[in-house]
């Protein structure tokens, strides 16, 4: 289990900010997740994956198909 956290490029965010937001993000979709399955994630090491995407539309398009999953998801 593994937590996909998506960052746009097109900010061009400075790395601390984008520290800081990629923070915010995971934090507020851990929140909204089933206790359940944040249990299970946190006794596996909690993995995360960042990866980069190139605007706000190809964001909403992973965060559709993620939702569509069944997936709980977080834009900050």
């Amino acid at each position: 289990m593994k937590q996909v956290i998506l960052v746009r490029m097109d900010l061009k965010l400075p790395k601390g900010k984008m520290a800081a937001q990629v923070g915010h993000a995971c934090v507020e979709a851990v929140l909204r997740s089933d206790k359940d399955k944040v249990k299970d994630w946190r006794s596996t090491g909690m993995m995360k994956i960042v990866v980069k995407v190139k605007d706000e539309k190809e964001l909403y398009k992973y965060k559709q198909i993620a939702e569509d999953e069944g997936l709980k998801t977080a834009v900050i």
